[in-house]
């Protein structure tokens, strides 16, 4: 919500100054935080998990997961990679409240469940 609340507080300063400046970052910012503003699907299958937002659609193998925590508002998809960069691109937040048991153990028969971070 507090995204949805700057994107228009942006828009309406912008648009003082040039609409479709406002126009343009509004798309841009909305794009940006899409996956949680707006509706998202994932799909797991036996190959990976699939990221189905309103203007992307990602695609992620098992093979390219290290592993995966659960996480207050889902889990989290580790990713693996031999740089930093790598590892961070290629990890994913699958957000769900609902049906966490069968989420789990689908992601338990794919790829390892790591320890939970140390919040300290």
């Amino acid at each position: 919500m507090a995204a949805l609340i700057v994107i228009v507080v942006t828009t309406g300063a912008v648009a003082n100054l040039d609409p479709w400046l406002a126009v343009a970052g509004a798309a841009m910012l909305v794009m940006a935080t899409g996956e949680v503003l707006l509706p998202t699907r994932y799909e797991l299958s036996t190959e990976g998990v699939a990221v189905l937002g309103t203007f992307s659609r990602r695609r992620q193998d098992w093979s390219r997961v290290a592993g995966w925590r659960a996480v207050p508002e889902g889990f989290v998809l580790v990713g693996q990679g031999s740089r930093p960069v790598l590892r961070r691109r290629r990890t994913l937040t699958l957000r769900c409240a609902e049906d966490r048991g069968s989420v789990a153990r689908h992601l338990a028969r794919h790829v390892a469940e790591l320890p939970s971070e140390d919040p300290s």
